[in-house]
């Protein structure tokens, strides 16, 4: 039911698979197979219960437990990376009758709300992971004035100077890290691309000489700081305090407004 409600949610945007630790084949269960299709039009008859062996678990990005023990098998006898066990409490209803399957869909859809909203703050550190780099394209004027080394940051200078053109060829690499769904992941694909790091930008945009360029640079250090540290809460699973930092690092200001409106103003020509 779980993979079902998983896919009704989130459409392609995700690719969602069921499997038990204990799942030996048969069907799945007329009390399912009801509640699914009465409540979401959702069609299971056709269901074949799996069991975790046959899946690979290392192609997908999350790996929900339903039940902390259920967390342990897959860690112990499944070799599940540990990293990427979501453990939601969610008892099983089976042989329960249709009162525990309906206990059961309304705890699945609220853990799945609460999943979205992850997504939806991994989208954003995406976003902000690019913007930093948009702007570290700006170590130009460093290079130019022999602040900086033109080899370390040959990356970044090779982005267009232009801001709109640098931000659409900016789309692909920023669309790679959405798809990633994992912060390790959203830092790997920039790191990747540019040789650099978010500790390697914080270092940039502390560069005394940013001082003399009219650019701001110094003011983005406080910003890639505050993305380093909502990158840690999200990675340590602290989903709360991750809200609260998202929110407070998209209203920080930089050298000549604030992040969330820098986002805005750069995508408005994407739309067009």
């Amino acid at each position: 039911m779980a993979a079902a409600l998983a896919s009704n949610m989130f459409g392609d945007a995700i690719w969602a698979e069921s499997a038990g630790v204990e799942a030996y084949g048969g069907a799945a269960s007329r009390e399912a197979v009801e509640i699914m299709r009465d409540q979401f039009g959702l069609d299971l008859s056709n269901h074949v219960p799996r069991s975790v062996a046959a899946a690979s678990l290392d192609t997908f990005h999350c790996i929900v437990a339903m039940e902390p023990n259920i967390a342990e098998d897959l860690s112990s006898r499944f070799s599940a990376p540990s990293g990427r066990i979501i453990v939601w409490d969610v008892a099983d209803p089976l042989d329960r009758g249709i009162p525990a399957y309906e206990r059961c869909v309304e705890q699945l859809t609220r853990r799945l709300t609460e999943l979205q909203a992850v997504f939806e703050m991994l989208a954003a550190l995406s976003d902000l992971f690019a913007l930093l780099y948009h702007e570290a394209r700006n170590v130009r004027h460093l290079v130019r004035e022999k602040h900086a080394s033109e080899e370390e940051y040959r990356a970044l200078i090779s982005l267009p100077t232009n801001r709109n053109k640098a931000w659409a060829q900016l789309q692909t690499v920023r669309r790679d890290a959405r798809d990633a769904k994992e912060v390790s992941g959203i830092r790997r694909v920039f790191e990747v691309r540019f040789g650099l790091g978010l500790p390697d930008l914080v270092d940039l945009f502390g560069n005394p000489g940013w001082r003399h360029s009219g650019l701001g640079g110094n003011q983005w250090a406080s910003i890639a700081l505050a993305v380093g540290d909502l990158s840690s809460e999200l990675d340590g699973g602290n989903f709360d305090r991750a809200r609260e930092l998202l929110l407070q690092t998209m209203e920080m200001r930089h050298n000549n407004g604030i992040v969330r409106d820098k986002l805005r103003d750069l995508d408005s020509p994407l739309r067009q």
